[in-house]
C-alpha cells in the first residue's frame, strides 16, 4: 500500500497547529461526550493526536490509510481501548459514534454514496456521526490560503480534489439528519452531528 503521508506524518500535527492552532483538534472531538460503554469508530484520524485527550475513554476501531499515520496513532492513543486497522474501512460491526475527522475532503463525489451506505449500516439505531472538516472559505484570505493548502496536499500527498465536496447534500441523500453544528473561522471549519433520518 502506497503511503502518501510518509513524509508529512512526523510533522503534520505541528504544521496544523501553526496554521490553525487547536481548532482542528477541537472540531475533531466535538460532540464526543458520555463515552462510558460506547463503541466508537474513527476513520481517517491521522496521527490520532486530536483524540489523545479522550484516549482513556475510547473503545472501538480506528481505521487509517497511511501506515506512517497509523504508527503514530498507535503511540498517541496507546492508553485507549481502540483496535487499529490499516486500509479502507470494511464495515461489519455497529458503533455508537462514528467520527470522520477531516477525511471526507479527500473523497471523490462518486465515492460518497457507497461509503455513506457503509456508515449507515455501521451505526446503532441511536448512534451519531460526527463530521469535522473544511467548508467553503468565507473571506479572501481564507480562500487564498485554502487554495494554497490544496495545492500543497496535491503535491505532497497526491490529494485528488481541487475543491470541496458538498457534504450537506451527500449526507441528506444518504438519509442522515443534521442535529447540531459548531463553527470556527467564520464557518470555514465546522463540526456537524448527524443521526439516521426516520423515514
Amino acid at each position: 500500500m502506497k503511503d502518501s503521508y510518509r513524509v508529512l506524518a512526523p510533522v503534520y500535527s505541528k504544521l496544523s497547529a501553526l496554521a490553525f492552532g487547536k481548532t482542528r483538534e477541537t472540531a475533531s472531538i466535538s460532540f464526543l461526550e458520555n463515552l462510558e460503554g460506547k463503541r466508537i469508530l474513527i476513520i481517517g484520524g491521522g496521527d490520532g493526536n486530536a483524540f489523545k485527550p479522550l484516549a482513556k475513554s475510547l473503545n472501538g476501531y480506528y481505521w487509517e490509510l497511511s501506515p506512517s499515520m497509523l504508527h503514530l496513532a498507535k503511540w498517541n492513543l496507546k492508553n485507549s481501548g481502540l483496535s487499529f486497522h490499516l486500509g479502507e474501512f470494511q464495515g461489519g460491526e455497529k458503533f455508537d459514534f462514528i467520527c470522520l475527522p477531516f477525511v471526507l475532503d479527500t473523497f471523490l463525489d462518486e465515492e460518497f454514496p457507497e461509503f455513506l451506505q457503509k456508515i449507515r449500516e455501521s451505526l446503532t439505531p441511536s448512534g451519531r456521526v460526527i463530521l469535522s472538516d473544511f467548508f467553503p472559505p468565507q473571506h479572501l484570505s481564507q480562500k487564498l490560503f485554502h487554495k494554497g493548502m490544496i495545492w500543497f496536499h496535491r503535491i505532497m500527498t497526491n490529494h485528488r480534489r481541487n475543491d470541496l465536496p458538498d457534504y450537506p447534500s451527500f449526507f441528506d441523500q444518504a438519509g442522515f439528519s443534521l442535529l447540531e453544528e459548531k463553527n470556527w473561522k467564520s464557518g470555514w471549519i465546522r463540526a456537524r452531528l448527524y443521526k439516521l433520518r426516520e423515514d
